[in-house]
Parts: structure tokens; C-alpha cells; sequence
């Protein structure tokens, strides 16, 4: 019986590392974040796709919450911000940063995001990993839609080596607004 007590205390023991760990991770986080304010870039990116592209009355992110410009006098689809919902949802920033590392991408295109940048996201998409390129910049880097159109529908076709799955099952519309939001990414 001894072993149990033993193995109830070190349960006991991991569950509160790791609520401790959960708390200052996003409590402390949290609080720090909310005092970073909005950069001229933030509410240039509000502007462009709104504040979220997520939201609980579109969890799967199907459009009931669109992002939409006024355009003489009538509210239509904002493409980028309809581009942005899609690299959300279809899982684009598994592989895909919005965040470059510390290089010679930074003399070339000018310094990485600041936090200040993100706020008024939701989600915040700057990705983790580095399966694949990093699109902080690819509007500078490759400002060409009809490229982009390619690029989703046969990736093999204009990057031999490419990785990345095709997007041809996405519509035609949803395409050119994910092409719209990698040009605006400069």
C-alpha cells in the first residue's frame, strides 16, 4: 500500500507543477500582452482584415463572420481578410511562419514583428515550426497573384521540390483571397 501513496503524491505533485506552469504561461502572459500596445502596423492590419478572423459564432471559420470593406456605400468581402480566415483554417501556419529568425532576411527586409504588431489578432498566427518558408515577407518576396493562384492549385508546378499539399479543392474565390493575403504580407 505504501507504493500508492507514493503514486498519489506524485500525481498530486505533477498536477500542481503543471497548473503553476499553465497559469504563468497564459495568466501571467496574458496580463503582460494586454499591456503591449498596438504598433502603427496593428491597426494598419485591422484595417485591412479586422481585428479577428476567428470567432465563437464561426468556430470552423466558414464565413458567417466574413471580414468586410465598404465599398461605394455597400459592405462586401474583404479578400485578404477572407484569405487570412482561410490560411487559418486550413492549417497553413502548421508549416508556415509569420515570424523570421535572426538573419540576413533581417538586413533585407527590415526587422522581425513586434509583439505590438499582433495586437487585435485572433488567433495570433506566427507559427512555430519550420517545415516550410517563412511568409512574413513573401509579398516582398513574390508579389505576383497569378503566381500565388498556381502555387495553391499545383505546388510541384512552380516549386519542383515543394512539400506543401495542392489547395485545388478550395474554390476559385477562396484561391484569389489566399493569394490576396500573401501579397499583403510585406
Amino acid at each position: 500500500m505504501g507504493g500508492y501513496k507514493e503514486y498519489k503524491i506524485g500525481v498530486i505533485m505533477f498536477l500542481l507543477i503543471f497548473g503553476i506552469a499553465v497559469f504563468m504561461t497564459i495568466g501571467v502572459g496574458g496580463v503582460y500582452l494586454a499591456s503591449v500596445p498596438a504598433t502603427q502596423l496593428a491597426l494598419e492590419k485591422q484595417v485591412m482584415y479586422g481585428t479577428s478572423a476567428w470567432s465563437v459564432r464561426d468556430p470552423l471559420m466558414k464565413g458567417w463572420n466574413t471580414p468586410q470593406i465598404e465599398k461605394r456605400g455597400k459592405m462586401i468581402p474583404n479578400p485578404v481578410g477572407v484569405g487570412k480566415k482561410i490560411f487559418i483554417r486550413e492549417g497553413c501556419w502548421h508549416c508556415h511562419t509569420l515570424l523570421p529568425e535572426q538573419s540576413a532576411d533581417w538586413e533585407y527586409f527590415g526587422a522581425p514583428p513586434l509583439a505590438g504588431d499582433f495586437v487585435g489578432e485572433a488567433p495570433t498566427v506566427v507559427g512555430s515550426d519550420r517545415k516550410a518558408p517563412d511568409l512574413m515577407h513573401v509579398g516582398s518576396r513574390m508579389p505576383s497573384i497569378p503566381w500565388h493562384l498556381q502555387h495553391h492549385k499545383d505546388p510541384r508546378s512552380v516549386a519542383p521540390k515543394s512539400i506543401m499539399q495542392s489547395f485545388d479543392f478550395l474554390s476559385t474565390d477562396e484561391l484569389k483571397s489566399l493569394a490576396a493575403y500573401m501579397v499583403s504580407l510585406k
